[in-house]
């Protein structure tokens, strides 16, 4: 089935829905925007990223974790500019004050670290190895686990400098 533009701002409509009081329908916004992120153009993941980018920076530590954990989900679909900030956001959620947004912020930074640059790559890895300072023993795992998979991908010359 193709979407057409209606069925496209009726979903976009349901990114007012990740701001609602209540929490399975914020849930189940969420679920949508992971489920079709696959079939949007550029523009239309922009929104998304933004929504939950967004959301990282919201009051109710659930409502963050929520946001860190579809962020996760959605990452790998990130154009190059979107992927700045995508790897911006789950980075400053390391220092999230609750452990369970700490942990979805690090699952993914091993999983999108294929297309990272350099920089954001050198960004990351340190983010990650200071992630073991944490106090929380399961932040500290998600993060060996992501530099795990990043050390995966790396070649020799990347592991020699």
């Amino acid at each position: 089935m193709k979407l057409n533009k209606k069925h496209l701002d009726d979903i976009f409509g349901c990114l007012n829905g990740l701001k609602d009081e209540n929490e399975c329908i914020r849930a189940l916004c969420e679920q949508s925007f992971e489920t079709i992120s696959t079939k949007l153009n550029d523009q239309q993941l922009d929104r998304v990223f933004s929504a939950f980018i967004h959301g990282l920076k919201d009051t109710n530590e659930w409502d963050r974790y929520s946001c860190a954990k579809s962020l996760g989900i959605i990452a790998t679909k990130a154009s190059e500019k979107q992927l700045e900030e995508v790897v911006n956001a789950l980075m400053s959620g390391l220092k999230d004050t609750y452990q369970w947004v700490r942990r979805s912020c690090a699952r993914p930074l091993g999983v999108i670290s294929e297309k990272l640059n350099e920089k954001q790559m050198e960004n990351v890895i340190h983010t990650l190895i200071n992630g073991f300072k944490d106090k929380d023993r399961d932040v500290r795992e998600s993060c060996a686990r992501s530099l795990g998979v990043i050390s995966e991908k790396l070649n020799e010359k990347q592991l020699e400098g």
